[in-house]
């Protein structure tokens, strides 16, 4: 269970740092196509990351007590 934790909160936060740095390398206006399209990419893993951190704690959290001994 902890490799799961582990491997939701990496793309969580290697999407994040992604943003960041591409957001800090350049401004809105200056942005080149390449990067509007890192950035879209980021951010579309970053809200898959989300979506999947969401669904696994999910689970977890409204699991009934067999559900959680076969885990």
């Amino acid at each position: 269970m902890i490799l799961v934790w582990l491997f939701w909160l990496e793309v969580l936060s290697f999407s994040l740092y992604a943003l960041w740095r591409l957001s800090v390398s350049a401004r809105a206006d200056s942005l080149t196509g390449y990067q509007w399209a890192d950035m879209v990419i980021y951010g579309l893993v970053f809200l898959y990351g989300l979506y999947g951190f969401a669904s696994f704690l999910r689970r977890r959290l409204t699991a009934q007590p067999s559900e959680a001994k076969a885990r």
